[in-house]
């Protein structure tokens, strides 16, 4: 009997898109569209899609993500529309008005150390259309708030690849209440939903130019780093979170030098109008402001009362960005605020919440370290990233009349859930774990790990 007659060899697709991985002795290398986005095994592939087309179509997708961009935007309006202008909000609105044309004098204006000439425009349309009508600034905000979920629903179905399973985390994104006091806050709104826009919409851009290599996935990438570095300087986050994308999702399909020369060969030129971008960015920021923060107060007797936290210092922001900030928002808290007077609502979790939240993330990470291969890096560079928050705010708003709890506004936090959904959704693109493969688990090595590998590893 010839060996075709027993068990034929199994044959690797010309086309690797949606299927395993092709034999690296036969010397082929890897389109760029299997770089990005790790790939399960062909039987997961199979399996998915064939759950996937039994369970939903796309147009019934796409308008299950509408519904769900929507509702969160109508409930970020309704809590935005139980107050009124604040602070920045008045500010922003005289300063406005007092131009006949927004001339570039008001768009480049250095408000409170930032460069934001996209929200000096609006601030100018609400000023000159409707002077102190809050209606307009309401309007604005859930306008902004629908691009900005429309875009993350975009990055999150070109990274899952139009699955279902896309609603996991574009629901979770949108409910945690961690992006809600930007949202509600219309001279924050101004700056924090088109970065968060921009970041979707420059990551889905990425992605899509390392798959396709098409020139202009390259250009709508560099259009959205220069729409959100006019609203707010964080925009300079772009290129380093697309850049991280791209790198998570070369090493959760397993690439190796070969992929990630191949990946970088047809982003360079992507990466090129990047780097002008910035550095033309920080040319004109460096002459226009010259400064980062805000600056001191003139008038230590200003404003009644100031708390009584602790002194600004980087460890003390990072412990209540942590503690305080995100880990309460992954459960669905924090439940309770605290106001200085004048200053905006600190969020003021109980103890159960901060508890909760911990909880919650020990559960994410069970379950992708378990059921995902390579998918530790990811959380990693996610767990690290308020830390770049904390950087910025200790960089921008040191001062002695500037407390730690400053982060415990949550504005500072607010693209977060952009980060935390672009992870989620590289975990579930990542290849399952073969629970059958014997010796596929390097802890298998160890006799002291042994019997959790079986627990993780085996059916």
């Amino acid at each position: 009997m010839s060996t075709t007659d027993q068990n034929p060899p199994p044959t690797e697709p010309a086309t690797p898109a949606g299927s395993g991985e092709p034999a690296r002795a036969s010397g082929a290398v890897r389109a760029p569209e299997d770089v990005v986005g790790a790939r399960n095994t062909a039987e997961d592939s199979a399996r998915n899609t064939a759950e996937d087309s039994a369970r939903i179509s796309a147009r019934a997708l796409v308008g299950l993500c509408a519904s769900v961009v929507v509702a969160a935007a109508m409930v970020r309006l309704w809590v935005a529309g139980a107050g009124w202008f604040y602070w920045d909000d008045l500010i922003l609105h005289g300063l406005a008005s007092g131009y006949s044309w927004p001339s570039p004098e008001l768009l480049l204006t250095d408000h409170d150390g930032h460069l934001m000439p996209g929200g000096m425009l609006l601030a100018w349309i609400a000023a000159h259309a409707a002077p102190l009508d809050f209606r307009l600034p309401l309007a604005q905000i859930v306008v902004l708030q629908l691009l900005a979920g429309a875009a993350y629903a975009r990055m999150l179905w070109v990274l899952l690849r139009g699955r279902p399973v896309l609603l996991v985390p574009l629901i979770a994104g949108l409910v945690i209440p961690l992006g809600l006091p930007a949202a509600t806050w219309w001279a924050s709104a101004l700056n924090v939903l088109p970065l968060i826009a921009a970041l979707a919409w420059a990551v889905t851009a990425m992605v899509q130019l390392a798959r396709t290599g098409h020139r202009r996935h390259a250009v709508w990438a560099a259009v959205a780093t220069i729409v959100g570095l006019l609203f707010v300087e964080k925009a300079l986050i772009i290129p380093v979170v697309a850049a991280a994308v791209l790198l998570a999702g070369w090493w959760t399909a397993g690439g190796g030098r070969t992929e990630l020369l191949a990946l970088w060969r047809t982003t360079r030129v992507a990466w090129a109008g990047q780097m002008v971008i910035v550095a033309g960015w920080v040319a004109v920021f460096v002459v226009v402001v010259g400064r980062l923060g805000g600056g001191e107060p003139t008038d230590p007797d200003a404003g009644a009362d100031v708390g009584t936290g602790a002194p600004l210092d980087l460890p003390s922001l990072a412990v209540h960005t942590y503690r305080l900030a995100v880990l309460p928002t992954l459960a669905g808290g924090p439940w309770r605020w605290e106001r200085w007077q004048p200053g905006p609502p600190l969020a003021d979790p109980p103890v159960v919440a901060v508890i909760l939240g911990a909880l919650a993330v020990v559960g994410v990470l069970w379950w992708s370290l378990s059921t995902r291969r390579r998918t530790g890096p990811i959380w990693l560079g996610v767990a690290l990233y308020p830390l770049v928050s904390a950087a910025l705010v200790f960089v921008g708003r040191a001062g002695p009349f500037t407390a730690a709890e400053i982060v415990q506004t949550l504005r500072y936090h607010a693209e977060l859930p952009v980060i935390l959904g672009a992870a989620l959704a590289l975990v579930l693109a990542a290849p399952r774990r073969s629970p059958g493969a014997r010796g596929a688990c390097r802890w298998e090595r160890s006799r002291s790990w042994r019997w959790w590998c079986r627990r993780r590893c085996r059916p």
